[in-house]
């Protein structure tokens, strides 16, 4: 995961809703002191619904009701983190700037 390449502790998920249940508890066990949800900008779906927005949005909303410290954050260039480092170049800096602005 390429959040794990820039030094952070990560978890990757094939889909927004994937072990939705399992990632609450998990974090619940572990207790992070924040945890960030990294959106993706998708194209909107035939009912205006954006996969990689919707569903972290909601997983971040679920952290929040368990009590935990969570933030959702997209990246500001690129479809999503890889595309934001790999063709815009992004740094560990800019990403830990972005999720500082969004707690």
């Amino acid at each position: 995961d390429l959040a794990l390449d820039m030094g952070f502790d990560a978890i990757g998920k094939p889909n927004a809703s994937a072990c939705s249940d399992e990632l609450i508890r998990l974090l619940c066990e572990r207790r992070p002191d924040l945890t960030v949800f990294m959106g993706e900008n998708d194209t909107p779906d035939a009912s205006g619904k954006v996969a990689g927005i919707d569903g972290p949005m909601k997983q971040c909303e679920r952290a929040r009701n368990a009590g935990l410290r969570a933030v959702f954050v997209l990246p500001p260039r690129g479809k999503d983190l890889r595309e934001w480092k790999n063709v815009h170049g992004a740094t560990r800096d800019m990403l830990e700037r972005i999720v500082r602005n969004a707690t």
